[in-house]
């Protein structure tokens, strides 16, 4: 399959494994069907959604709390069931027999926004997308992209000395300027602050308690920001086609097919709104809660200090490609405690047993990792910020499947690599030339849907450090 013919299939993927949509072959189950597995029904209409969007973590937690490792709930006129705990990620995620589709699970949240979506795709279609877009993500582009990743943390973090800053808008700034260097080839700073609210309102369209922008303002809004994006796309294509590059999207943009026709635009487009959405919104995420956690635990910073000064690291160029395992083993226990993709969706394409309930093919299931990530009999004191619990010995002790914030399986998060070497490079430069301290006693809250974001303001202190120190 040529890789115009894998962009032309994006709206209309293949399955793993049967013939035809599981929506034309199963229905979603009755209540009676599901009877065994208790739940909540909610409002009329709307079901849950209204709780879940208040506070996701709070809702769901009560729900495991009461209900255990599987539990339903209506949302949207349809029941829907969510599994708890490593087993669960193994049976969902890693999913060994083919039993779920990412496509039927995903598609009705996501498919009117992002259609064709990597993570909205089955069987060939999956593989084929994967690895067109895999080639963004190579071991020898990410030698390429770390030089961005030090340029636009450097050029930013210069912006932060000296001052009080929101933690969530600047991640997102810095995210946004790191994934127009490296996927665009170019900066979108002039255009930085507007393009930054189209993307976040086409994020913000997952949102919403209803998914028809009839009857939903934010879904809404979030197609017209879509359609803004589209054209500033548009316009950058067309720009690659007559002056070619060697990034990313000039390599979209000069794909043919069999009859040596140029891609359609829009389908670059819908290609790159996807990958930019997912870098810049998960990367805002991860990035937020490790430097939250950078500033709220003082000895841990002296500890990485300590470890960079070992290994002979004066800047953040040097350690992009160094072994920082105290380093890892810190952005890991902060994205246990928030997972940037909270829930993971997919749809039964046949029956499945968990827990010792009989689930129904045509049953919409959610991997709950922001659940699974905090199992007292997992995780100890699972609240407590610990990064030693990813020492060799206690990973070693663990289900494999126990921490999964990346995914797993085929639909494992294909920028993983790419998302860790920007925090390396961040979290370098902070320790060798700031010191951070929360502006504030209070607790953040964190929000976990759909991706994990402080509720509010989250203000940190960036201060100089003083050579020598």
């Amino acid at each position: 399959m040529t890789a115009v013919a894998v962009l032309r299939r994006s709206r209309r993927p293949e399955k793993a494994r049967w013939t035809r949509p599981v929506t034309d072959i199963l229905r979603h189950p009755t209540a009676d069907e599901l009877a065994g597995i208790g739940g909540r029904r909610g409002l009329p209409l709307v079901g849950v959604m209204p709780e879940v969007l208040i506070d996701p973590m709070g809702f769901f937690a009560r729900m495991a709390a009461r209900h255990g490792p599987v539990y339903r709930f209506r949302a949207l006129g349809k029941w829907h069931l969510h599994l708890v705990g490593p087993e669960a990620n193994e049976l969902l995620l890693f999913d060994a027999e083919t039993r779920f589709s990412a496509e039927e699970g995903w598609g009705p949240l996501m498919a009117p926004l992002f259609p064709g979506a990597l993570l909205t795709r089955d069987g060939e279609a999956h593989r084929s997308y994967r690895r067109l877009l895999g080639a963004a993500f190579r071991q020898t582009e990410l030698q390429g992209y770390r030089r961005i990743f030090v340029r636009d943390v450097e050029a930013r973090c210069r912006a932060w000395k000296g001052r009080d800053i929101d933690l969530f808008p600047e991640a997102k700034a810095l995210t946004f300027d790191i994934a127009a260097s490296t996927f665009l080839g170019l900066s979108l700073r002039a255009q930085s602050d507007q393009a930054l609210k189209w993307f976040g309102q086409v994020a913000g369209g997952l949102l919403s308690v209803s998914y028809d922008p009839r009857w939903s303002r934010a879904r809404a809004r979030a197609l017209r920001a879509k359609r803004e994006l589209e054209r500033l796309l548009a316009g950058l294509v067309e720009q690659r086609r007559a002056e070619p590059s060697e990034d990313f999207l000039s390599r979209l943009a000069r794909l043919r097919d069999e009859k040596g026709e140029p891609m359609p635009v829009r389908e670059i487009c819908d290609a790159l709104i996807f990958l930019l959405v997912a870098a810049h919104d998960t990367m805002s995420s991860a990035l937020t809660s490790s430097l939250y956690y950078l500033a709220a635990h003082p000895e841990w910073a002296e500890r990485l200090r300590a470890e960079l000064a070992e290994a002979g690291i004066v800047c953040a160029a040097d350690a992009a490609e160094a072994r920082l395992p105290l380093q890892e083993m810190f952005y890991k226990e902060a994205l246990r405690l928030n997972p940037p993709a909270p829930i993971v969706w997919r749809r039964a394409a046949r029956a499945f047993a968990f827990a010792g309930r009989r689930i129904p093919a045509g049953t919409m299931t959610g991997a709950n990792l922001m659940l699974s990530h905090r199992i007292a009999s997992v995780w100890p004191d699972p609240l407590r910020f610990d990064p030693l619990r990813f020492a060799p010995e206690a990973e070693k002790a663990r289900h494999r499947f126990a921490y999964a914030p990346f995914g797993a399986g085929v639909h494992k998060c294909l920028g993983m690599h790419f998302s860790q070497q920007q925090a390396k490079v961040l979290l370098s430069h902070l320790l060798l030339e700031a010191d951070l301290r929360l502006a504030s006693d209070r607790p953040p809250l964190w929000y976990h849907w759909p991706s994990c974001r402080p509720r509010g303001a989250l203000r940190v202190s960036v201060a100089p450090r003083c050579p020598g120190r």
